[in-house]
């Protein structure tokens, strides 16, 4: 077995931990393991009288002082310290005593930075600068409720009287996470605080902060996921659409579903910084929603037993609680936000990729489906790490959500969650229709391509999501065409950039939208269609037309020198012309004009003739003879495109005979799954 040293930061010294049992995952089948996977730190048993479960003790340290080995320590055999937290070190690494600082905990600095990297370690923005969140949450996936208390540490870049923190699952009018009090930390006095939108909260401070100055809060919140709403007329994931026009809440980013509860978008955070200024403005309903600052997160999770849990960054401790409950710690460093997805359905098979254990968690019954989106996961990873920059952290986890609203999938730093319909969901499409096994393998290795993808554009190298869109969801549509392509060959890259990218501008066309710039923010496009059009389907082609110009290597050195220079920090649009110019000994006005002719222009009829044929796509998703889905023709039939009415209740007619009007919603969800289409943050 492999042995790997923990060792618990406890009033400013170290006492020894052991190493925990894969049972410690309890209903977790792990399968498709190809080396060993990265041990489970202390599991302390709570539910009695606080004494750890029978664990093989680890050695000490090297160098680590006499008096803390397991004899000085007057530890009995079988038998570790009791403690809350462990936090994880190298073979060979000595742990050393952080010194107090006006900044986040000590103990809290060293257990994130055992969710990144060697290498990272060494050069990455160091989480002792950063906002700190140190989250205590209990969650009751059966009822959707949570409540929480979280200490945070936030820097002051300005002279600050106030705090505003942002809760992006309160995306639209409906306040489902609420502040219940906010404290100083140092004197523990309560602070006011108010509400002006169901996403902002305002906290007055007790006094001015100076700029270099820490602000220490403590917040207690609570909220109830919802579940998601029934099916309209039995049209499975099609409901959201036909009932309204505008965007299906957080596409089940913040929700209950079947024995699991997603939790995404539901921390209080400090309002991010974008051209200095503070970012308080409403989410638009189009696209991505939260931003915030890089910062770290030590997060407790408390759940009933039998829940597998997904989480990123390092799972530092494990507690067995009384009264059948248990809490997991995971620690993450230099993120912008952190997402948690529990199931007691969850299966898991995971693989060791260098030094990142990745891992696939899907529902039961999905093990096919599981391991294809391991592999993907796995490829995607290892390819963009060496064409790009090494990916930074020490895990890396796919999980199954049933979203809904036509999500194929969401990243968050360390995670993604990938959409039930791409594992074959029952239910996702209306009239029992389901995706033909060849479209729907397809779809399932774009979509994890491109959300793996968005490790590097979104997450290491952030943007504004809603201001600019355009910066990060078309590199990863790009990235992933190129994984296709380095995976199965140049035809099948040439191949998905019609039936997974072009698309999604055809099918907008189709709808009778027009083309127009993509260098705008999600606000200023009129619905998801010609968002999803323009965005997800012609955008990414700039960086085809690059690659037909200058070469695949070029824009490969040039995305490489784009992430490094980028790397944790903000990238906004245009950036990307510089290193694309030096790496294709270009002139830079020359790169720039070929940006503005994709991003700022209209040309995309011309441009993409030929790329994507809707009917041709549609007839193979679902398995139909070649053409024999004339959706042209259905269009021509409906005639008009104006917002229909919901349909009546019923089950809608099976293909090719397709009633028009649930054709034309047809096409949307197309236009809104097949780029992979995701509601998520950097």
């Amino acid at each position: 077995m492999l042995r790997r040293e923990y060792n618990l930061p406890v009033h400013r010294f170290w006492l020894l931990a052991a190493l925990a049992l894969g049972a410690c995952h309890g209903p977790a089948h792990r399968a498709g393991t190809t080396a060993e996977r990265p041990k489970l730190p202390t599991f302390v048993d709570r539910s009695g009288a606080a004494r750890l479960l029978p664990l093989p003790l680890v050695t000490a340290p090297a160098g680590a002082p006499a008096s803390l080995t397991q004899s000085a320590a007057g530890i009995v055999p079988g038998e570790v310290p009791v403690a809350t937290r462990a936090t994880a070190i190298l073979p060979g690494e000595t742990p050393v005593a952080l010194p107090a600082t006006d900044g986040p905990p000590a103990d809290g600095i060293a257990a994130v930075r055992a969710s990144l990297l060697p290498a990272e370690r060494a050069t990455a923005p160091d989480p002792a600068t950063l906002p700190f969140y140190d989250v205590d949450l209990t969650v009751e996936p059966e009822g959707g409720r949570i409540r929480g208390v979280e200490k945070i540490d936030v820097p002051a870049r300005e002279p600050r009287s106030s705090l505003p923190l942002r809760i992006f699952a309160n995306g639209g009018d409906e306040t489902l996470v609420h502040v219940t009090s906010v404290r100083a930390l140092v004197t523990g006095a309560a602070l006011p605080f108010t509400t002006p939108l169901p996403s902002l909260v305002r906290v007055k401070l007790p006094g001015p902060v100076a700029p270099g100055s820490w602000i220490h809060l403590e917040i207690a919140f609570a909220g109830r996921a919802p579940a998601p709403p029934p099916p309209a007329s039995g049209f499975g994931m099609l409901g959201p659409l036909l009932s309204s026009a505008g965007r299906a809440g957080d596409y089940g980013l913040f929700s209950t579903f079947h024995d699991g509860i997603a939790l995404a978008e539901f921390l209080p955070m400090a309002a991010g910084h974008w051209r200095g200024a503070l970012d308080t403005a409403p989410p638009t309903g189009i696209g991505d929603a939260s931003y915030f600052d890089l910062s770290s997160f030590r997060v407790r999770i408390d759940t009933p037993e039998g829940f597998v849990v997904a989480a990123p960054g390092a799972l530092v401790s494990e507690e067995r609680l009384a009264e059948g409950r248990h809490a997991a710690t995971w620690a993450l460093a230099d993120a912008r936000d952190f997402a948690i997805f529990a199931s007691r359905g969850y299966q898991e098979a995971d693989r060791m990729v260098g030094s990142t254990l990745v891992r696939s968690i899907y529902e039961e019954g999905q093990g096919d489906a599981g391991r294809s989106v391991l592999r993907t996961a796995e490829g995607a990873l290892d390819l963009f790490s060496r064409l790009y920059r090494p990916y930074p952290y020490t895990s890396f986890t796919a999980v199954e959500v049933p979203l809904r609203g036509g999500a194929g999938g969401a990243e968050f730093p360390g995670l993604v969650a990938v959409g039930g319909m791409v594992y074959g969901e029952r239910g996702a499409l209306p009239g029992g229709l389901s995706f033909g096994p060849g479209f729907l393998a397809q779809m399932r290795e774009f979509v994890v391509a491109h959300e793996t993808a968005h490790q590097w554009w979104a997450c290491a190298v952030a943007s504004q999501p809603r201001l600019q869109p355009d910066v990060d969801e078309p590199l990863a549509q790009y990235s992933a065409a190129v994984y296709v392509g380095r995976t199965h060959g140049e035809g099948a890259r040439k191949e998905v950039l019609g039936s997974q990218v072009g698309v999604n501008y055809q099918a907008m066309r189709m709808l009778g939208q027009p083309d127009g710039p993509v260098a705008r923010g999600t606000g200023e496009f009129s619905d998801e269609v010609e968002y999803a059009g323009l965005v997800y389907g012609k955008a990414p082609l700039f960086y085809e037309a690059a690659a037909a110009r200058w070469g695949d290597d070029a824009v490969s050195r040039a995305l490489s020198a784009y992430a490094r220079r980028r790397w944790f920090g903000l990238a906004r649009r245009g950036d990307v012309i510089g290193p694309l110019a030096a790496a294709a000994g270009a002139p830079a006005l020359e790169v720039r004009d070929l940006f503005d002719h994709w991003f700022r222009q209209a040309h995309g009829d011309e441009d993409l003739a030929g790329v994507g044929n809707v009917t041709t796509i549609a007839s193979e998703a679902f398995g139909l003879q070649a053409g024999s889905l004339d959706v042209e023709k259905l269009l021509q039939a409906g005639a008009a495109l104006a917002p229909l009415a919901p349909p009546p209740s019923g089950t809608p007619p099976a293909l090719p005979a397709v009633d028009p009007q649930q054709a034309l919603k047809i096409l949307e969800q197309f236009n809104r799954t097949m780029g992979g289409i995701d509601d998520s943050s950097p």
